[in-house]
């Protein structure tokens, strides 16, 4: 849930910087600032997560998988690997 609100705050922030180039707007949680590294992480985290997903996917069409299974299996994978990679990375 944390993640979707930083996605969330992020983008506002994001559209926001395009209309007042120059304003100081930090991202805050429950009147606490995040800081820039902890969005930026996140963002890459989502980054991988859906980079994952397409090149699973495109490795599932190369093997010649039947269509119907593949969004589905490719998330699932790539849910797998982001466990597995936030359990280790602790």
């Amino acid at each position: 849930m944390e993640r979707t609100l930083i996605l969330i705050k992020q983008a506002e922030r994001e559209f926001l910087k395009l209309l007042h180039p120059t304003a100081v707007n930090p991202l805050k949680i429950g009147g606490r600032v995040v800081p820039n590294n902890v969005v930026f992480s996140l963002l890459g985290f989502i980054f991988l997560y859906f980079m994952s997903v397409v090149v699973l996917t495109f490795t599932l069409v190369i093997s010649g998988s039947d269509s119907y299974p593949l969004v589905p299996g490719s998330l699932l994978a790539s849910t797998m690997l982001a466990l597995v990679w936030g359990y280790w990375a602790r």
